[in-house]
């Protein structure tokens, strides 16, 4: 039987006769008469020129082949990069690999993963092949964040924003997130009783910011949790210890106080209390009415006195205007002649008979004028 075979140039192609190496062949045309034997071909693509199965094994046996056959070895926590021309083809795991290279076109580079940090620009060079993802993995911390690296379970470093590379392997990488920017912590409905027994209810909001993330982290099972126990308890002890007038006169200064209070807790905690406040004191509906009408009593106890006070003022006023006038004849007679000229405003015409002298005494005994 005869067979025709054509070998491109991209090709070495590997005969096998009876499942026994016999010859390469390269770019070109050939032909095969085959009687009584099996003959096979095995086609490497010089891209990726790996050989595979028990074909390798009889290839480094031959002296004529066997010289250019490459074999790379990867151990167990080990990864491999293959190249072929300066190109990268692929990244391989832990294994034995045969190359056909007679012109010494592979390099071949390991690395181990003992440590599963990779460098960014050697995972962003490998992580282009469709093979990475089954031995690289990534981690990213975004802005306004840090994070804890964990290996096995076992932190070791503190993470800054950015993404972090990562060997597959024996060990399981994973990071905790945590935000350190300024937070706002609503404390809402607490129902609270005040020193002289009156129960209300107080919405507390503060502003809060973590500052030590292996603390806030590693300490505490939950630390907002435990942040917003520390900042109830404090809000319950200094509502407690002021009656309700205190409350709502010093409502600004108890703020301060809680913020005070818990400082130190918060450090503890890997935190910072930035400032906190009281928004809203809810009376109960029959405590409103009666503060209502207290209010409304204050103000209308307020407003009589402001109105003797002013009463007051204008008799004073009047009493030392008397004063003036009775000292002062010339005084008192220019405030005629100004009572005369109002009187003039307000009439079209006015006949005087007897001079001004008769007027004048007119005037002085119209009472109302002289008011």
């Amino acid at each position: 039987m005869l067979v025709k075979l054509t070998v491109n140039p991209n090709q070495d192609v590997f005969v096998f006769k009876n499942e026994k190496f016999v010859q390469v062949l390269k770019n070109g045309r050939y032909r095969f008469f085959a009687v009584g034997d099996a003959l096979r071909f095995s086609v490497i693509d010089k891209a990726y020129p790996l050989v595979e199965g028990f074909e390798a094994e009889q290839l480094q046996s031959n002296s004529k082949v066997g010289p250019a056959l490459k074999v790379l070895v990867v151990a167990e926590q080990e990864r491999a990069s293959v190249r072929v021309d300066g190109i990268l083809k692929t990244l391989l795991g832990s294994g034995r690999y045969f190359y056909y290279d007679p012109e010494n076109r592979l390099e071949c580079k390991i690395y181990s993963i003992a440590e599963p940090s990779i460098d960014e620009a050697l995972a962003l060079a490998l992580s282009t092949l469709p093979s990475a993802t089954n031995f690289i993995q990534f981690v990213n911390i975004e802005d306004g964040l840090r994070g804890i690296l964990y290996y096995n379970n076992r932190h070791i470093r503190i993470l800054s924003p950015g993404q972090y590379y990562f060997w597959k392997s024996t060990l399981a990488v994973s990071a905790k997130k945590v935000d350190i920017r300024s937070q706002s912590l609503e404390i809402q409905g607490q129902e609270l009783m005040t020193k002289d027994k009156v129960t209300l209810r107080v919405n507390l909001s503060v502003r809060y910011r973590v500052v030590d993330v292996m603390i806030a982290l590693e300490s505490l099972k939950d630390f907002a949790d435990s942040f917003y126990r520390v900042i109830q308890m404090a809000l319950r002890e200094a509502i407690s210890s002021k009656t309700l007038d205190e409350l709502l006169t010093f409502k600004t200064q108890i703020s301060a106080d809680i913020a005070n209070e818990v400082r130190q807790q918060c450090t503890e905690l890997g935190m910072v209390l930035e400032d906190s406040g009281i928004r809203d004191i809810i009376l109960p509906g029959e405590m409103k009415t009666i503060l209502n009408q207290v209010i409304e009593a204050e103000k209308r106890s307020q407003a009589n006195m402001i109105q003797r006070r002013e009463e007051t003022a204008a008799t004073r006023s009047l009493l030392n205007t008397a004063k003036l006038l009775e000292d002062n004849p010339i005084l008192l007679r220019l405030k005629e002649l100004e009572a005369s000229e109002r009187i003039a405003e307000k009439v079209g015409s006015l006949s005087i008979t007897g001079g001004f002298e008769q007027l004048f005494k007119a005037i002085q005994a119209a009472p109302v004028l002289r008011s």
